[in-house]
């Protein structure tokens, strides 16, 4: 049975019940509200007047039969579709024609102005095929990813309509989304809108020096941070590499680099993300009980990416039960899988008896070793459906730290980020050698192990300062003379 609703609304409650507003036709399926425009223009006064009086005017009648026409029209596309999907339905309700065997580029985009085109909003499935584990629901952080700008897909985009440059990004984001990369491929995405809305219909050969020094001056004027445009600029850089190499631009033309004819890329500042130990106990000794079931889990999760070496939620969300072996987890990031020609290295995390307690309380209940230790994602999902599940209970997660910092007065902003760095900050501080961190994160490099570890607390280089002051202490060259006297 198809848990599918319509109806004839205006999107928001207008104020003057006598002025004339857009309505709107509203599909609800799965707990997620849709909205169709559909052309017509009433006042809310009249759309009562619609729905209950049997007499009308000349001019009101017709929208009756406009919209009466509309709800019907909507209600056999729901009959025909068959499991309900929203994307065939929008297709079909809005004129367009589908063809289930056969998926066609569509051109989001029809001009090369992307501040001033009009959007599509891609369909956002997520939960309807995913039920949710027992005790907690994502559908909260579904509907906030739900209204989405560009095709999840960034394969399907027209990127020829955007000019020469774009066609390079695109060709690469389609080998990342064919690599499994799509977060990558998300971040190339965002930097070639940044690009385009700085200056439409860009070219290869119309990135130089002076370019980059006026995006990035455009980009401190949006309050854009340097770790951002950073991020972006190293993301135009790798296409340009990536464009020498195929000989589509020449390497003496290249505007990165060192000296006065050359672009440097400023590295952001570091900002402590650490949290202290006396902040990591509040977090820790806050009771849960009587809370709603996703705070625990929230909280949970949080810790269990603390006590995990400071995984991200993408590796915990993708442990398997073949990964644990007695009280030992053994696991490849995610993130790291495909990124470099060496085989990534190997983590292993202790289950310390807060893990276990987590997995007693979280843990699928069948054990199986193809299966998900946590039941968040399951077998057989595209990597974008993958990727979009774990950006919502990233979201959950988040949600609830913020909730249970908000009751303990923490000022600090603590996420899933928090944890990876507080777990690299905590080991430096007791002592434990900066390779030993490396491997526990599952870095590549030590200087990429440096940028998590936050400095030293106030209180630690206070006392070193002390140290510094010990000198002082020392007897005078006359009080030697005068002991050596007596």
């Amino acid at each position: 049975m198809k848990k599918v609703s319509t109806a004839i609304r205006h999107k928001k409650n207008p104020v003057d019940q006598d002025e004339v507003f857009p309505l709107y036709l509203r599909v609800i399926h799965e707990r997620i509200t849709y909205w169709f425009s559909l052309g017509i223009k009433v006042s809310p006064n009249d759309l009562n007047k619609i729905s209950r009086a049997r007499r009308l005017g000349v001019d009101l009648q017709q929208v009756r039969e406009k919209i009466k026409k509309e709800l019907d029209r909507a209600d056999e596309i729901i009959a025909i579709i068959d499991p309900f999907c929203i994307r065939i339905f929008r297709e079909r309700f809005n004129g367009k024609k589908s063809n289930a065997n056969q998926v066609k580029e569509k051109s989001i985009h029809q001009s090369p102005d992307v501040k001033t085109t009009n959007i599509c909003r891609a369909d956002f499935e997520l939960i309807p095929e995913i039920p949710d584990p027992a005790g907690f629901t994502l559908l909260p952080c579904v509907r906030r990813l739900k209204s989405r700008k560009y095709p999840r897909i960034k394969s399907n985009f027209n990127f020829k309509a955007l000019g020469p440059l774009a066609v390079c990004f695109g060709d690469y984001i389609r080998e990342l989304e064919k690599d499994g990369r799509v977060g990558t491929a998300e971040c190339y995405f965002t930097t070639l809108m940044s690009l385009l809305s700085f200056r439409g219909d860009l070219s290869l050969h119309d990135i130089n020096k002076e370019f980059l020094v006026e995006y990035t001056a455009w980009m401190k004027s949006n309050k854009k941070t340097v770790t951002t445009i950073a991020i972006y600029l190293r993301s135009l850089r790798a296409i340009i590499n990536v464009a020498i190499d195929e000989k589509k631009f020449n390497r003496e033309d290249y505007p990165f680099g060192r000296g006065r004819s050359k672009f440097q890329i400023r590295r952001g500042r570091k900002n402590k993300r650490a949290l202290s130990q006396d902040t990591i106990k509040l977090l820790y000794d806050y009771n849960c009980e009587g809370a709603d079931r996703n705070v625990r889990l929230g909280r949970d999760m949080w810790f269990w990416l603390l006590f995990g070496n400071g995984e991200n939620p993408t590796d915990a969300t993708n442990l398997k039960f073949k990964d644990i072996n007695g009280r030992y987890v053994y696991f490849t990031r995610e993130k790291t899988k495909n990124a470099t020609e060496d085989e990534p290295p190997k983590i292993t995390v202790y289950l310390n008896d807060d893990m276990l307690q987590i997995m007693d309380r979280w843990a699928n209940k069948d054990q199986e070793p193809e299966n998900y230790v946590f039941p968040i994602l399951k077998n057989g999902l595209s990597v974008h459906r993958r990727k979009a599940i774990v950006k919502a209970f990233t979201m959950l997660i988040n949600k609830a730290m913020k909730f249970i910092c908000d009751e303990l007065g923490i000022e600090e902003k603590v996420t899933c980020m928090t944890a990876r760095h507080s777990y690299s900050t905590t080991l430096k501080r007791k002592g434990v050698s900066t390779e030993f961190i490396r491997e526990g994160l599952g870095h590549t490099t030590l200087t990429t192990t440096q940028n998590y570890l936050d400095s030293f607390e106030d209180e630690t280089i206070m006392e070193v300062s002390a140290k510094l002051l010990e000198f002082k202490k020392l007897p005078t060259v006359s009080q030697v003379s005068e002991a050596k006297a007596i």
